[in-house]
């Protein structure tokens, strides 16, 4: 693997990770319990369909995926 590969792997999975932590907070902090069944069922699925995604633009548009990490992250909104 060769460091820009690396570099798109580490953003990715640490952004992955980053949104469906967040989106468990928003999710649980309001009913102050992770007894919430209905919160589980849609944090799996998010969570099963963001990843299905990610992978699929990893596996075949790599550049794409790359674009949208940055996109999200604010990188290219304001251009020098």
């Amino acid at each position: 693997m060769d460091k820009k590969s690396n570099a798109l792997s580490r953003k990715t999975v640490l952004g992955f990770i980053e949104l469906i932590i967040i989106l468990g907070l928003c999710l649980f902090a309001p009913a102050w319990s992770f007894n919430y069944w209905q919160a589980w069922i849609y944090l799996f699925i998010f969570a099963a369909s963001a990843a299905l995604i990610t992978v699929y633009l990893w596996k075949k548009d790599p550049q794409k995926l790359l674009e949208e990490i940055e996109d999200i992250r604010g990188v290219n909104h304001f251009p020098p």
